[in-house]
Parts: structure tokens; C-alpha cells; sequence
């Protein structure tokens, strides 16, 4: 409560003399700065970033490269900035997608209860599971998930509202459903496309994935031997 209430005084205070900008500046704790640090990395190196867990290891030197009256050496304060500064492009959207994936398989599985009016007596479990879910993301926004209690808690509530939706999906038969349904999809397919056209098909998500590993481990590895390298950094930095 005491440093709450010191939080408040400082907005306050900051806020009367110097304005909203300054005042929200002034009990970030330096949160800006360190999210501008890792927009700053992306802007690097787009396309791989600057390599898992090594925004802690960059900052230093990029505090001396723009602003070297601020020392503070800290994670992003931003789960999504933190993987973009570190994985870069490729990084943010394998974990976007996985995101919306769960996010898709939630309503779809929601949807298809309503849409066969099955009443689910423990679907309260699984709204808990997702409402904990959202909160999570919302804490990434402020605070990144390097705490071992944060990822064990995020990783089974990810887990266990999977396996709900997978064991009521096969309970009420939506799986078979959809095994059906892709089986038409497939006859199809195979009467009005030739088979190079129905490899593709099948294959399309290997072969985007194929290719932004190896675009991603080709610019990693280029920068690795150039600027990120320790040889570089030793002439830059002296």
C-alpha cells in the first residue's frame, strides 16, 4: 500500500509540474525506454532478431549507442517487444499464430456446443481456463514471462484447455465430424486438381514453415559473423 500510494504522489506531482507525458514517464520505471531499446533491436535485425535471451545481453551496448546517461540493464518489460527484438519477424508470428490458434480452437469449440445445442455442465472450466489466458496476455503487454512461476502457470492453463477441448470435441463426436468433412474436401480436391496441385495443398504449411526457417537461420547466422559477432562489437565499442 505504502508503495502504491508513493506511485500516486509521484504521478501526481510529476503531472502538475511537467504534464501527462512526464508523469507517466515518471512511474514506468524507465519502461519506455527499454521498449524503445527493443524496437531499436528489430529495427536491426528484422528479420531474426538478436538471438533467444539475448535482449539482456544487447542492452548495454545499445544504452551506449543512443543514450548513454541511461545504465539500467533489464528485460523489454514486454513479452511481444522481447520476441521481437529477439526472434524478430518470424519469432512474433509463430507465436501470434499460436495464439490465435488457441484463441479459434476456444470459440470453435463454443460454437459447435450452441450450434448442436449440447449442454457442456463443465464449460465454466473452460471459460475459467480462457479468462486466465486472456489475463496473461494482457500482463505480457507490461511485464515478460521470464519468471519460472509465469510460465509454468501459462503453460498449463494452455495445456489443460487444449486437452478439454479434445476430449469433450472426440465426446461429442465433432472430431469425426470434421474427419468426414475433410474427407469430402479431399474427394474433391482429388477429382478437379491434379496431384502436384493436391501436394501443395497438403504440404503448404511445411513448405511457409521450411521457408522461414531457413530465411531466419540464414540471416541469423549473417549476423552473427557481422554485427552481432564479438570481433565487431570489440572494434565498436573498444
Amino acid at each position: 500500500m505504502q508503495r502504491t500510494s508513493e506511485t500516486i504522489n509521484t504521478f501526481i506531482s510529476f503531472y502538475n509540474r511537467l504534464g501527462l507525458v512526464e508523469a507517466l514517464k515518471s512511474v514506468s520505471n524507465y519502461r519506455y525506454l527499454l521498449w524503445e531499446r527493443a524496437w531499436q533491436m528489430f529495427r536491426d535485425y528484422p528479420l531474426s532478431g538478436v538471438g533467444s535471451g539475448s535482449y539482456y545481453m544487447e542492452l548495454p551496448d545499445y544504452n551506449w549507442r543512443y543514450d548513454r546517461g541511461f545504465l539500467k540493464v533489464d528485460y523489454a518489460g514486454n513479452y511481444f517487444l522481447q520476441i521481437l527484438a529477439e526472434l524478430g519477424l518470424f519469432g512474433i508470428i509463430f507465436n501470434v499464430l499460436l495464439y490465435i490458434y488457441i484463441i479459434i480452437k476456444y470459440f470453435s469449440y463454443y460454437k459447435n456446443i450452441k450450434a448442436n445445442k449440447i449442454k457442456d455442465e463443465n464449460i465454466f472450466i473452460l471459460h475459467s481456463f480462457f479468462i486466465s489466458f486472456s489475463s496473461i496476455m494482457l500482463i505480457f503487454i507490461f511485464h515478460p514471462p521470464f519468471v519460472i512461476e509465469i510460465q509454468l502457470f501459462f503453460g498449463l492453463i494452455l495445456g489443460l484447455m487444449l486437452s478439454y477441448i479434445r476430449n469433450k470435441s472426440i465426446k461429442y463426436g465433432f472430431y469425426n465430424k470434421n474427419i468426414e468433412k475433410q474427407k469430402n474436401i479431399n474427394l474433391k480436391l482429388t477429382k478437379n486438381f491434379n496431384n502436384f496441385i493436391i501436394f501443395i495443398k497438403k504440404n503448404a504449411l511445411k513448405l511457409v514453415y521450411s521457408i522461414f526457417i531457413i530465411i531466419f537461420i540464414f540471416s541469423f547466422v549473417l549476423s552473427s559473423i557481422r554485427s552481432l559477432s564479438i570481433n565487431y562489437k570489440q572494434v565498436e565499442f573498444n
